[in-house]
C-alpha cells in the first residue's frame, strides 16, 4: 500500500487524495515524474546474449522483456516450457483437467496444421507405478506409458496417500 501511494506504480489521474496519502506515507515524500524515469537503460543485445547463454537456447524479444521484468517467474516458466513444450495450444479445460474417456479435442499445432486427439482409456496401474494411456491422434491408435503419482507398488492410492 505504501509503494502504491508513493507512486511506484504510477499515479491515477488527478492524483491520490492528499490527506490519505500523507497518512499512508507517514511523512515520506511521494515520487515525482514517471515511475520508470530513474531506471537505467537496458542494453538489449547484451541482456539477450546473457539470457540465451544462461538458458542454453535462443529467446524472443518478449521472452527477454519478461525475464527483465519478472526474472524468477520467467525462469520457472521457461523451464516448464522446455520440459513440456508450448502447452498454450491446448484448450484450457484439457490442460487443467485432462480428457475424459471418449473425449476428443482439436489442437492447432501451427498455422494450418491441426491435430485431433481422442482419449480412449487408461490401464490399471502396472507394478512399476506406471499406467498406459490409449488414445488416437488423427484417427491412428497410440499409447504411452506415464508415471502415476498416486500409484505405489501397483496399488492405486488416494490423494492423501492412503490405499483405496
Amino acid at each position: 500500500m505504501v509503494e502504491l501511494f508513493s507512486g511506484v506504480l504510477g499515479v491515477p489521474p488527478g492524483g491520490w487524495p492528499k490527506k490519505l496519502q500523507k497518512i499512508i506515507l507517514r511523512g515520506q515524500a511521494p515520487l515525482r515524474g514517471r515511475p520508470s524515469a530513474n531506471l537505467e537503460a537496458v542494453k538489449w543485445e547484451e541482456e539477450q546474449k546473457s539470457l540465451e547463454k544462461n538458458l542454453g537456447h535462443a529467446v524472443r524479444r518478449d521472452d527477454l522483456l519478461s525475464s527483465l521484468l519478472y526474472a524468477d517467474v520467467f525462469a520457472k516458466y521457461d523451464k516448464f516450457r522446455q520440459t513440456y513444450s508450448d502447452v498454450s495450444v491446448l484448450p484450457t479445460p484439457a490442460f487443467f483437467y485432462g480428457l475424459k474417456s471418449g473425449e476428443e479435442i482439436t489442437v492447432e499445432i501451427e498455422s494450418g496444421k491441426s491435430l485431433i486427439i481422442k482419449f480412449l482409456t487408461i490401464s490399471e496401474p502396472h507394478p512399476d507405478g506406471t499406467r498406459t494411456l490409449f488414445f488416437e491422434l488423427n484417427g491412428q491408435p497410440r499409447e504411452v506409458n506415464v508415471r502415476d503419482q498416486r500409484a505405489a507398488g501397483g496399488r492405486a492410492r488416494s490423494p492423501k496417500g492412503r490405499p483405496r
